[in-house]
């Protein structure tokens, strides 16, 4: 039987593997995870917002990776968000 899936549990489903490799031990496969996630969000604009609760707590671990460039996206990816919503994210930090 062939798994039938809509849109939003496809990109629930990629959205939570690349999340994951953001916690990877590898600083360069974190970086690209997130050079990814912003990607999408810049492409798929609004309706990737859809996707923020789970992301957020991902996006919090990677502002404050060890690795410049790792948190420097994770910061970049947030403005984006902020700048799609019109509001501050940062409470959601917390």
């Amino acid at each position: 039987m062939v798994e039938r899936i809509n849109n939003d549990d496809m990109w629930k489903r990629l959205n939570y593997d690349l999340l994951l490799k953001t916690r990877s031990e590898n600083q360069t496969i974190r970086l690209g995870a997130f050079t990814v996630i912003e990607h999408l969000f810049l492409k798929v604009g609004e309706r990737f917002l859809i996707l923020l609760n789970d992301t957020i707590p991902f996006l919090s671990e990677g502002m404050e990776d060890e690795n410049n460039e790792v948190e420097v996206v994770a910061k970049s990816i947030v403005r984006r968000i902020e700048q799609m919503t019109g509001d501050s994210i940062h409470e959601y930090f917390k």
